[in-house]
């Protein structure tokens, strides 16, 4: 075990990635620690004290700095119980689900090439009779593709063989 994690201190990117981990765990920790300056801590303490329900689940999750209303009383916790929600309904309700691929999709950065041409170009290669059928099919495919989203095709040159 040990040496397993003297390896991947020896992976530069690993190292920087698993240091930022630790420190930003570090400062929340800190965070947590620090009272917030706004909060009456007495009047807090005794809320707490006859709590139920969702509060007192907040503080359990917490790790009790919601009730002591530090600086970071919550942390990362709603954003680690929403996504455990959203996960839970992604399988008990289909569209979710959907919506949830739709919103993938639009996030992905477009692409400043997405409306540019393409030239394709397919060779046989080595393999003899094989190799040029299945550079015929793969032709074949990519022209059914681009029938099927509506795109233009347009054969330059090709060489057939006596196949």
């Amino acid at each position: 075990m040990f040496t397993t994690i003297k390896n991947i201190f020896k992976v530069k990117d690993l190292r920087k990635k698993i240091l930022y981990t630790l420190m930003m765990l570090a400062l929340v920790r800190l965070g947590s620690l620090i009272p917030n300056p706004l909060m009456d801590a007495s009047a807090v303490k005794q809320y707490f004290a006859s709590a139920s329900g969702v509060m007192a689940l907040f503080d359990i999750m917490s790790g009790n700095a919601f009730s002591q209303m530090n600086l970071f009383a919550m942390g990362i916790t709603p954003y680690i119980n929403a996504s455990i929600i959203i996960s839970l309904l992604t399988v008990a309700i289909p569209k979710l689900e959907e919506l949830q691929e739709s919103l993938k999709v639009l996030l992905i950065p477009k692409d400043p090439n997405d409306q540019k041409n393409v030239i394709l170009e397919i060779r046989a290669g080595t393999g003899g009779d094989e190799a040029a059928l299945f550079g015929n099919d793969l032709l074949r495919m990519y022209l059914r593709y681009t029938e099927r989203h509506r795109f233009k095709a347009e054969i330059i040159e090709l060489n057939d063989t006596e196949i």
